[in-house]
């Protein structure tokens, strides 16, 4: 099966769910040094805190430590924002380097001419604006580098190894890139509209409303582009729906079957990662029910996906013949 964009998005949205709150070790951040954290005082955390907002690199280019202002910078500018985050609770010699050794120099400076710089430290200070951006956009290490757009939406970071070819390629490739595509598509070019519109929805940029809205008029939109739009929309309106779930909550877990009850009503179906859910869900409310219809319809859609398990197969097949044995003993009573 194919991956749709949406369901790329969707498969991110659930590692993004599970990704770790930063600590004190990391592929290249080290640790957070024996005294632990507990016993660094308000004081020592505010005067790390401080010394770093003074280290040299800061004042080579322009950067922002302030997260509003450089979201306002970058606006106001129609620039796209490159995202260094490090620390200064305990020490990180990766970072050090990082600083030293690139962010100095004359090519960094150069390249960066176009982009808001913006620099997060992680300080451990309680009370500090933005402390969770760092888990927020997928930090698991420092140092840790990301290019966002000017609302602050992740479009691309570095995956391997931070240093000065992973930066130059993120700037000089994905937000260069980024930055020239939308400029296009804000020309009128239609191809780069439609090419735009798609890496917006890969990116989780926007909503399911905003997505069917943008269907509604984009007479820009090939058939086989607007139907890969639509295969995924319904998957991505289903995470939509989990999101909002809480566990435990009896009449929330209501609310969420009803709401995937009525995409079903509407032809609303998710496809690839998302379908198994969706239809389970929709077998366990056919089950409490004892809908024998929507249960074999459900269980059908089911056994069409590759590699379920036989033994759980096995035990619906039983639990459908017995709604029919439970429904025909209702019309012989009646």
């Amino acid at each position: 099966m194919k991956p749709t964009p949406l369901s790329i998005l969707v498969a991110a949205c659930l590692l993004l769910l599970a990704f770790p709150v930063l600590g004190g070790t990391g592929a290249q951040g080290g640790q957070d040094g024996p005294k632990g954290l507990q016993e660094q005082d308000r004081a020592t955390l505010i005067a790390r805190r401080d010394a770093k907002r003074k280290a040299p690199f800061l004042k080579t280019a322009t950067w922002y430590t302030d997260y509003d202002a450089a979201r306002d910078a970058a606006r106001e500018g129609d620039r796209l924002i490159l995202a260094y985050f490090t620390r200064s609770f305990s020490p990180s010699p990766p970072c050090e380097a990082l600083e030293k050794e690139i962010f100095t120099t004359e090519s960094f400076v150069e390249s960066t001419k176009d982009v808001v710089l913006y620099c997060h430290i992680t300080s451990r200070v309680a009370g500090e604006p933005y402390a969770e951006l760092p888990k927020d956009l997928g930090a698991r290490a420092f140092p840790f580098v990301i290019a966002l757009d000017e609302e602050g939406r992740p479009l691309a970071k570095i995956e391997a190894r931070v240093d000065r070819g992973s930066i130059l390629s993120l700037i000089g490739e994905e937000m260069a890139g980024y930055t020239a595509l939308r400029a296009q598509a804000a020309a009128g070019d239609k191809a780069a509209k439609a090419k735009f519109l798609m890496r917006r929805i890969e990116l989780g940029h926007l909503a399911a409303e905003e997505i069917q809205a943008e269907l509604t008029t984009a007479d820009y939109l090939s058939e086989e582009q607007a139907g890969t739009i639509r295969s995924g929309l319904a998957s991505l309106k289903l995470m939509e729906i989990v999101l909002r779930t809480k566990d435990g909550d009896v009449e929330n877990a209501r609310k969420t079957v009803e709401a995937i009850l009525a995409m079903k009503n509407a032809g609303s179906i998710p496809t690839g990662e998302m379908a198994f859910f969706f239809w389970q869900v929709i077998l366990g409310h056919a089950d409490q029910t004892a809908d024998v219809a929507l249960f074999t319809e459900a269980l059908t859609k089911i056994k069409e996906m590759p590699g379920q398990n036989p033994d759980w197969m096995k035990r619906m097949e039983t639990r459908q013949r017995a709604l029919e044995f439970l429904k025909s003993r209702k019309k012989k009573d009646k």
